[in-house]
Formats: structure tokens, C-alpha cells, sequence
């Protein structure tokens, strides 16, 4: 396996040339000769802008902190509510099953088997909600 030297003596540098676009018209972009006081004039213009953009980064955090809090603070209420609502429903749910139980008697056969029924439809509906709970979602990335 042969490879190749490309700093050897005999090979010049490569050289770079550098043409002005006639079509650039801002003066920081095109090629110029500064002089000392329009070196510190820019670089003072500068400071001013980033002095503005530090700033306005500043704000935006700010209103960005707000914004976290209020969000937090109001899927944890909501969070909240849902979690007694299921817990509620949940226990009304056993009350039911347990009132329909001991209210059955074996000489009651269809009140004996109602609460068999809905203790399937229990187990359906929690089925149901633990299989469709999550979805997967495929993610194609292209690259080229």
C-alpha cells in the first residue's frame, strides 16, 4: 500500500486568494483597510449590542422562569384533580361490587352473577386501558 505525501518539498503550498464581492455593501462584510479609530468605534458599537442583547437574554429568562412556574404549577393541580377523580371512581367502583356481593345470596342466582359481570367488565376495561395506555411511535429519519 502506497500512500502519498503531500508536504513534500517539491509540492508548493496551496495559495489562497481572496476577491472583494462587488455586491456586498456592508462595511463590516467587505475587505478594508481600518484605521484605529474605526476599529474602537466598531468595537464600542459593538459592546452596546451586546450589552442590549445581554438584556433582553435577561428578560427572556425571566419570563421564561414565570412561564416553567405557572405551567408546573398548574398540570400539578390538574394532575391532582385526576388522581382523586380515579381514586374516587375507583372507590365507588369496589363499593358497588361489594354492596352487589354481600347483598346477593345463594338463593339469588342473578344477583350472585352480577357482580361476577362486573368484575369482567373491570378486568376488560383495565385491559383496555393498560393495551391502548401507550402507543409507540415510529420515527423515520432520513439521511442522506
Amino acid at each position: 500500500m502506497t500512500t502519498r505525501n503531500r508536504t513534500r518539498a517539491d509540492v508548493p503550498a496551496t495559495r489562497i486568494v481572496y476577491y472583494p464581492d462587488p455586491t456586498i455593501t456592508d462595511p463590516h462584510t467587505a475587505l478594508a483597510r481600518h484605521t484605529i479609530a474605526d476599529l474602537e468605534a466598531r468595537r464600542r458599537e459593538d459592546a452596546v449590542l451586546y450589552a442590549r442583547w445581554v438584556q433582553r437574554q435577561a428578560i427572556i429568562a425571566e419570563r421564561d422562569r414565570r412561564t416553567r412556574r405557572i405551567l408546573i404549577w398548574t398540570f400539578a393541580g390538574i394532575g391532582t384533580t385526576v388522581l382523586a377523580g380515579l381514586g374516587i371512581a375507583g372507590w365507588l367502583a369496589y363499593r358497588a361490587i361489594a354492596t352487589t356481593a354481600a347483598n346477593a345470596t345463594a338463593a339469588d342466582t342473578a344477583g350472585g352473577g352480577s357482580w361476577l359481570l362486573g368484575l369482567a367488565l373491570g378486568a376488560i376495561v383495565l385491559a383496555g386501558a393498560v393495551y391502548g395506555g401507550h402507543k409507540c411511535i415510529t420515527i423515520i429519519e432520513h439521511r442522506h
